[in-house]
């Protein structure tokens, strides 16, 4: 199976960004990702790069997957089951231990030297990106317990700068090859994630709890983290909008958990004014319990309720993971309408052909998505039809 990438060359959009001198070592090391944006590499040269890093070794093998002559430095410990209700306690130690156990080891690669190989840097770099996903992990539940529930907003901040430092971090590290300062998470956020975070279905209902929603469901399965791909987005954001700065990325928690605070901390570590902050809500056309309203309120924790103001007359650019009829998308441009007169839309992946019925076009998206097609059959044809081209295997 392959997929198509609807932007520009590669290399012409990492030159828009300003990295001329690193187009050939990033184009390089798209090769080391998969699909989902997990890292890979043959069984010798990953037995090799960790041999390299006695530090971490045994810490890198427990977090990967061999098969077929392929590691892969995503296993179970970066899938954690967010699915299955009767995992909920289990959970609710595995993700605070694991952020525990990976800031540690982050913790001693400071006084490192990484050995200057592209092998040896995709093992560290899959660290920083186990650290990166359970942070965003935090910020979701965060998010989403406090839709519903009171929670200590000291609490709601730490996990929220912790989240944006790992992420931040992680792509310091694509670009740049250094560890910056990651985010730690006071002991108060971690207890709170175990004790209270997540509901288990038994939770008896309460007036203020009358909304239980299966748990482990609602953490996150993040959809679009592909840093490859979110790199060139960043690259074709800024080609196709070069002239304005984006005040706020309208950034829908869950599958686009990622991509705000990504091409943010890419535009900054580049020196590129571009993106000035990122706005959460929690909206889902797939949550039944969602109201088809014109306010951004029902999507936002009361006690961010205050936070809503800083939108108002502002630039918005609403940034989602992938669009299929783009539903999403104008629901909450619509909302966003109320607030600003300048709302723009954009999403990273394309998940198949639109037809006449789509309420928001391809063609009329600021920024043109990446398009994971299903069917082989259907490549050239695509390629016929619209001169693409950077066809990469799935």
């Amino acid at each position: 199976m392959r997929k198509i990438v609807y932007l520009e060359d590669p290399r012409k959009l990492l030159e828009t960004l300003g990295l001329d001198r690193k187009v050939d070592d990033l184009l390089k090391l798209s090769e080391y990702f998969d699909y989902a944006g997990g890292i890979f590499l043959p069984k010798n040269v990953f037995d090799e790069s960790t041999a390299r890093l006695p530090l971490i070794a045994d810490f890198v093998k427990d977090l990967s997957n061999e098969k077929d002559g392929l590691v892969y430095l995503r296993s179970k410990k970066y899938y954690l089951n967010f699915v299955l209700d009767n995992d909920i306690k289990k959970l609710r130690k595995q993700l605070p231990s694991m952020i525990i156990e990976t800031t540690d080891v982050l913790d001693g690669l400071k006084n490192v030297d990484i050995p200057d190989n592209l092998e040896s840097k995709l093992v560290v770099g899959s660290i920083l990106d186990h650290k990166k996903h359970y942070s965003l992990c935090m910020l979701n539940s965060v998010f989403y317990h406090m839709l519903k529930h009171d929670l200590d907003i000291d609490i709601y901040e730490n996990v929220k700068d912790s989240c944006i430092k790992d992420v931040s971090n992680f792509y310091t590290f694509l670009l740049t090859g250094k560890i910056v300062e990651q985010g730690m998470f006071t002991s108060a956020s971690l207890d709170a994630f175990e004790k209270q975070l997540i509901l288990p279905t038994d939770t008896p209902k309460t007036p203020s709890n009358l909304e239980i929603i299966p748990a482990a469901r609602k953490i996150i399965i993040r959809e679009m983290d592909h840093p490859i791909q979110i790199l060139l987005f960043a690259g074709q954001l800024l080609k196709c909008d070069k002239d304005t700065i984006v005040d706020f990325v309208v950034n829908p928690l869950n599958g686009a958990a990622e991509i705000g605070y990504a091409i943010k901390s890419i535009y900054s570590k580049l020196s590129i004014d571009k993106v000035k902050d990122i706005f959460l809500l929690k909206y889902s056309r797939y949550d039944e319990n969602n109201i088809r309203d014109i306010s951004l309120d029902p999507f936002v924790p009361k006690q961010l309720k205050n936070e809503t103001g800083i939108i108002c007359n502002k630039r918005l650019l609403i940034l989602d993971d992938n669009i299929f009829k783009g539903e999403t998308l104008y629901d909450i441009q619509r909302m966003c309408m109320s607030y600003s007169t300048s709302v723009d839309v954009a999403a990273v992946e394309k998940i198949m052909k639109f037809d006449e019925t789509s309420l928001i076009k391809y063609d009329d998206l600021l920024i043109k998505p990446i398009s994971k097609l299903r069917y082989i059959g259907n490549v050239l044809a695509e390629i016929k039809d619209n001169n693409l081209y950077n066809l990469i295997k799935e």
